[in-house]
């Protein structure tokens, strides 16, 4: 009982120890996305911690939420929306609309449609939730033994195709072809012959459809024309091969750094605080 006693004490005082320390905003950003109004679109976290500690719920002061946002051009930073508690954000899609689609930590898939958040898809197997630019279909890699098959659904996750094997990438401007790859090569698919064509790398095309970017095997973003002429590899490089069009075509993201047309650096966005 004594050495029970022992331990509660030995608790109360590190919590209030550390209650008392110095406490540290953290603030991240998830990937983002471009909005019809050139308004960059992301997910922002934060957590207060004390000593690199976090602390418990029931701590006094404790916040730590999860801001759906946007920003303009200039910086100015606007949050749309609180995300529940229940919503783990493992990554995000938004469509020119303003509908946005989250995956989360625990597999499943949630839409943020006219001011509601919607659980569409409820599935340990389901991975890689993206929605379209229209924002009325999603898609989404589903693990079976082992395997992944590339499906698509109505935004609400009914009526289900399965495209046979296949990593989901990303929505062509179209809405109805998506790229996708498989050991190591990437695929045009056409979803609505269900033909497909070999791609060399994981090409994003403008909203225009007038001009292709992607990273080549060193790392580096490449800039074409459409028909693959005009070629030009930028100096600008990210390992991750984020890129993303504005749908006026004079913009790209590459993760939070703002780039023009020609894959110049305007300026980085806020990376943390």
């Amino acid at each position: 009982m004594k050495r029970y006693i022992n331990y509660i004490l030995l608790v109360f005082l590190l919590l209030f120890f550390l209650s008392c320390g110095t406490k540290e905003l953290f603030v991240g950003y998830s990937n983002t996305c471009f909005n019809a109004n050139n308004e960059i679109v992301y997910i922002k976290f934060q957590t207060y911690k004390y000593f690199f500690i976090t602390l418990p719920d029931s701590m006094e002061n404790w916040d730590s939420y999860d801001y759906l946002c946007k920003m303009d051009l200039d910086g100015n930073e606007e949050v749309i929306d609180i995300v529940p508690e229940n919503i783990s954000v493992y990554h995000f899609s938004s469509s020119g609309n303003g509908r946005i689609c989250i995956q989360t930590i625990g597999y499943d898939a949630y839409t943020y449609i006219d001011g509601e958040f919607t659980e569409i898809l409820s599935d340990d197997s389901v991975i890689n939730t993206i929605i379209s630019y229209d924002g009325e279909k999603i898609m989404y890699t589903n693990t079976e033994n082992d395997t992944f098959i590339l499906t698509i659904a109505d935004i609400n996750g009914s009526n289900k195709t399965e495209y046979g094997v296949g990593f989901v990438r990303h929505w062509h401007p179209d809405n109805e072809q998506v790229v996708y790859s498989h050991k190591g090569n990437f695929f045009l698919l056409d979803t609505t012959t269900s033909n497909t064509q070999t791609l060399p790398y994981a090409y994003h095309w403008s909203h225009d459809l007038q001009r292709i970017a992607y990273y080549d095997e060193t790392d580096h973003l490449v800039l074409m024309n459409w028909d693959t002429t005009g070629q030009v590899v930028t100096d600008w490089m990210d390992k991750d091969h984020r890129v993303v069009w504005s749908y006026d075509g004079e913009y790209l993201l590459s993760g939070m750094n703002l780039l023009d047309k020609n894959g110049n650096l305007i300026r980085t966005l806020r990376e943390k605080e």
